[in-house]
């Protein structure tokens, strides 16, 4: 649903969705409080300045507030192994387990520097442009372009307008979907013979995605608390 509103002649909207950009910006602002930090967010969400916001009537404002944390609480949506953005298509790494050396040294960079100030680079990472997408047997198979730092900046500065909840599937589907992945592939393995460059791979992983979680828990929750 999409509000509405009016100050002085000039029209502004509250969005549907929030952009990565604007989850980024939020989230940076962790020192203000009440109304002070609601009022951030409505300028953030609508581009309105805060000394025009301040002019909304209380009750009216109350509405926005409500409106604009139900939307910073909204769940994440499905996970998507591929998606359509700005008339391009993008695909996950397929398979978690085969991520490469840059992946993986890139992923841990951005990831220990700040999940939430990186989160449009980590997305840019763990999406990249969908080489093919087809049904095999009933099951969907993809691949994607191979992960290279020449369009990185590029595709990460775009993602920077992305759905937020987006990123937030993909992220939990890395979290828990990956670490279940690696430690089934680490039993599995156990069972076989596992070489020690394997089994330091599969422990590299598993600390990365456990460090996500790590950071990405305490971002905190909500934005009128």
């Amino acid at each position: 649903m999409k509000v509405e509103f009016n100050i002085e002649g000039v029209d502004y909207v509250l969005p549907e969705k929030m952009t990565i950009s604007q989850y980024q910006n939020i989230q940076s602002k962790q020192d203000i409080m009440g109304v002070d930090k609601s009022l951030f967010i409505l300028s953030t969400l609508t581009g309105c300045n805060i000394s025009m916001l301040r002019r909304v009537k209380t009750e009216h404002a109350a509405r926005l507030f409500k409106y604009a944390d139900l939307l910073f609480r909204e769940e994440s949506t499905k996970f998507q192994q591929t998606f359509e953005f700005q008339g391009k298509n993008y695909g996950f790494i397929p398979n978690l387990n085969e991520i490469s050396l840059g992946e993986y040294i890139d992923l841990d960079h951005f990831i220990t520097d700040g999940s939430i100030k990186n989160l449009h680079k980590i997305i840019a990472i763990l999406y990249r442009p969908l080489k093919f997408g087809q049904k095999v047997l009933g099951t969907y198979k993809w691949d994607i372009e191979e992960y290279t730092t020449d369009d990185f900046e590029d595709r990460a500065n775009l993602f920077k307008e992305l759905e937020v909840e987006k990123a937030f599937s993909a992220s939990s589907f890395f979290l828990h979907t990956g670490l279940h992945s690696i430690r089934v592939m680490k039993d599995s393995l156990m069972e076989e013979e596992m070489t020690m460059e394997m089994m330091e791979k599969m422990n590299q992983l598993e600390l990365l995605v456990k460090k996500m979680d790590l950071h990405l828990m305490n971002t905190g929750d909500g934005i009128l608390s």
